[in-house]
Formats: C-alpha cells, structure tokens, sequence
C-alpha cells in the first residue's frame, strides 16, 4: 500500500490523473484508501482520479466516491447474469456478495460520479447494448433481473456514456451535451430510444453517426 500512495502521489503531484483499475472489493478498498491518501497529502485541485470496473464495492465503501471525489467507471454490459457469474464467480463469492456486484444505482444515489465505457477489446462495445443491461440487468433468455435496485433509468444511462464520459475527460465544456458551443458529436437513431422495451434498445438501426460535425457513418 505504501509504494501505491507513493507512486499515486508522484503521478498526481505532477498533474497526471490518477486511473486505477479494480475488481475486487479489497481492490476497490485499497484504491479507494490509496487515492484518499494522496489527496490529503498533495495541494488541492480538480483531479477527478478515477477507478475503473469498481466490480465488486463494500456497502460501507459506496459513499466514499463522492466523499473522496472517485469517478466510478462501470462497463454495464457485464451486469448480468451469464456463465462468468453463474459457473465462475458467484461460486467463489458466495450469493450474498454476488449480489454485491456492479453497484451503479447506489453510487449514483449516494451523489456519486458515474462514467460507463465497454473495456473494449475485453467487453462488448455497442453502447445500445450496455445502456440495456444498465436498465435490464437480464440475460435475453430470462425475465428476471439481477439486483433489480441496481438497475437504471434510461435517462441515467445515457448520461452516464455522454456526460458521464465527458466529465471523466474533462470535457463537459466541449462534449457529452447538445447544445451550443459543443462539438458536433451525434448519432442519428432510427427510433426513439425511449418507445422501445429495454431489452430492444440494441435493435435500433444506427442511422448516422457524426464526430465534430463531420459524417463518419451512414448516408447523411
């Protein structure tokens, strides 16, 4: 734990933010602990560190990213219940910290700064996919949802994969919104997102796709 605070104090004192990516609840833990350490020992600024996957959160570690001003990166495709929970990971932790798993409902209650992201080459990346299982929590062959308190709205995960991003890069001033002044990133939808049930949302054709005002997809 020591060489961690120290080399998370080196990289943030020299202006670097701070990424650390943890699964477990004692990884999570000890990240949490390292970057609370390296904010109370460095000059005060906006440094917005960040810990990806965030997987597996203690109940009593939930309030610490707002307390501590941690971004949760979540990749919500992985909230479901599939072969790697049922045959790999739920055996090893046992139903009630299972359950504990992928808390972005209760990060977000708690005040707290969610960003979503695929972890791509490892995840699956259509964004349409992950915003179904951030509301569904379900496998497509079952009606029940895993930890339905933790599923979102569909406003909150769009959020969470525009200005959510934005803000982890620290630029909500030029994107993640659309409104004046933002860079032109859009994505024309066949259908509204919100006349679909969930579990469709990863149907919608993607009409067209623009980044800084200019086409990179589709015939528009």
């Amino acid at each position: 734990m020591e060489d961690l605070i120290g080399a998370l104090r080196v990289f943030d004192g020299d202006g670097f933010q701070v990424h650390i990516h943890a699964i477990g609840d004692a990884g999570v833990r000890n990240a949490l602990d390292a970057i609370e350490a390296m904010v109370s020992l460095n000059r005060p600024r906006d440094r917005r560190p960040v810990i990806a996957h965030a997987q597996l959160v203690a109940p009593e570690d939930v309030a610490r990213f707002v307390k501590i001003g941690v971004i949760a990166n979540f990749q919500p495709y992985w909230a479901q219940l599939n072969p790697l929970q049922t045959v790999l990971t739920i055996p090893r932790l046992g139903p009630e910290r299972g359950n504990l798993q992928f808390p972005i409902s209760s990060i977000l209650r708690s005040g707290g700064t969610v960003s979503f992201g695929s972890d791509w080459p490892c995840g699956f990346y259509p964004p349409l996919a992950g915003i179904s299982k951030a509301i569904t929590r379900k496998l497509e062959s079952t009606s029940r949802a895993w930890v339905p308190d933790e599923c979102l709205s569909l406003d909150q995960a769009l959020l969470a994969y525009t200005r959510g991003a934005s803000y982890q890069l620290f630029a909500e001033h030029e994107r993640g919104s659309l409104e004046v002044g933002q860079w032109a990133d859009l994505v024309h939808l066949a259908i509204d997102p919100s006349t679909v049930a969930p579990e469709q949302l990863n149907e919608i054709e993607i009409v067209g796709t623009w980044v800084a005002g200019q086409a990179v997809h589709g015939n528009c």
